[in-house]
């Protein structure tokens, strides 16, 4: 993904609350908790808090390449004794961007 507007000057993560980004590729969309049937309980809950996402937490939407999105929430979360970091966005879609498949 690439940032393509942003009003901070300076930057704590790659991505900041208030960002517009564009997807360079399809990603899959990912929810905390999320079973076959909607369950969007946890939808707020950033996955750093959780650990590890499985194949149990997709919900079968993958937003296209191009689409953008305007970023509401960021954490950041590693874990002992893996190198890998991660950095969560909370996203919504921007208006004029197409809808997800």
């Amino acid at each position: 993904m690439e940032v393509v507007n942003s009003g901070q000057r300076a930057r704590h993560f790659y991505i900041e609350i208030g960002d517009t980004i564009r997807l360079k590729n399809p990603a899959k969309v990912y929810l905390v908790g999320f079973k076959p049937g909607n369950n969007t309980a946890k939808k707020l809950v950033s996955p750093i808090t959780e650990g590890i996402l499985s194949s149990a937490d997709e919900t079968g939407v993958i937003l296209a390449a191009g689409t953008q999105l305007i970023v509401r929430d960021v954490s950041k979360g590693a874990w002992a004794g893996n190198p890998n970091a991660a950095i969560w966005a909370r996203v919504v879609l921007e208006q004029n961007s197409s809808k997800p498949g």
